[in-house]
Order: structure tokens, then sequence, then C-alpha cells
């Protein structure tokens, strides 16, 4: 891979994100990441000193690829307020599942404290303040309510991201036997996800 002078830490990391999504955050190294970028070994230490590092920039970019999907739903032209504020949900779950691998490592424990890094950190609160955004345009509340209810809404839609991903494993045998309640719970969810994001976001 040829880079120009200046731009070798934006190629590792888009060959971080890369790797990261294709197969996971575990299969990520300093040393392999040097070796996708047909780079020195030592070259990735000047920009990453440690592995959590990288892992931190690799969430910061997948925080900053959510809110841009979120600003398009802010900035987008809607019959209602509600129907926007469903599609920040729908939007935000549709990240979740298109990018699942960068998306557990936003959440994950890998990154056990985002104030370690101000990249991060800002990205995530960015991410955040854009929903909110999104929900005083679509209720009438001060500024705690509109804290609490983007808390409530952040929580809700990660735990639907939990459920679809998990339905996406079932075996279709087993979600054809129509045994458990639980697979036509996630069927129901995932068939009229406009109309259950309704429900809980008002």
């Amino acid at each position: 891979m040829k880079y120009h002078h200046g731009n070798l830490k934006q190629v590792l990391l888009d060959c971080a994100c890369e790797t990261c999504e294709n197969e996971g955050a575990d299969a990520l190294s300093l040393r392999g990441l040097a070796k996708k970028a047909k780079v020195s070994q030592t070259a990735p230490y000047r920009h990453f000193a440690t592995k959590q590092e990288l892992l931190a920039c690799i969430a910061e970019e997948g925080f900053k690829n959510l809110t841009k999907d979120l600003l398009k739903v802010l900035d987008g032209e809607f019959n209602s307020e509600r129907e926007r504020h469903i599609a920040s949900g729908r939007t935000y779950i549709e990240f979740g599942l298109n990018n699942l691998n960068t998306y557990n490592l936003m959440f994950s424990d890998s990154i056990k404290d985002f104030s370690e890094f101000s990249g991060l950190e800002e990205a995530a609160e960015t991410c955040f303040q854009t929903l909110k955004k999104i929900i005083a345009r679509a209720f009438n509340l001060n500024e705690e309510q509109t804290e609490l209810k983007g808390m409530q809404q952040w929580a809700m839609a990660h735990g639907l991201v939990m459920i679809l991903n998990k339905r996406k494993s079932i075996p279709d045998k087993a979600r054809e036997s129509g045994s458990s309640t639980a697979i036509k719970v996630m069927d129901k969810i995932n068939e009229d996800l406009d109309a259950f994001l309704g429900s809980f976001l008002d």
C-alpha cells in the first residue's frame, strides 16, 4: 500500500477499521496491522502506543460514523417530528446491525475508560448530543428530562441491536418450528420495526 507523507496514521486506521469489522477486534494487532498496511513493524507504534489506543481510535471512528447517520436524520425532511424520532431509532439499530463488530467494540470492556482517550470521549458525547437534539424536537422537555429520555432510548435501541442480531443467528429450522416465544417476539419486532419503535419512543 502506498501512502503520502503525513497520512500514514489514517492509512493504518483505515486498515484497522476494516480488519475489526471483517474479523473482529480480537484479530487486531499492531504487528498484523503493519503487515497489512505494508509498512515496517515499528511504524504503527509511532501513531498508536498500545493496542488499546488503536481500539479507542476505531471506536472513535464508529461513533463519528453513527453521528453522521443521525445528523442525516436530524437535518432530513419528515412529515412530523415523531416520524423523525422513529427514524433516528431505526438508523441507530441499522448502524449497529450493519457494523456489528465495530459496534460491539464501541461498547465493549476492551476500552474501560473513555476519559483516557479524549477523541473517543468527545465523539461519544457528540453522538449522544445529536440524539438529544432529535428528542428535543419531538418532545417538550426541559434539559434534565431530555437527558434522561436520551439515556433511556439509547439503552432501548442498544438492547434491540442485541436482540435482532441474535435473531439472525437462529437456524431457520428453529424459527419455523414456532416453539419459542422469544423467537416469535424477535420476528415480530423485525417485521415492523417502525411500529415497535413508535410504541416505545413516545
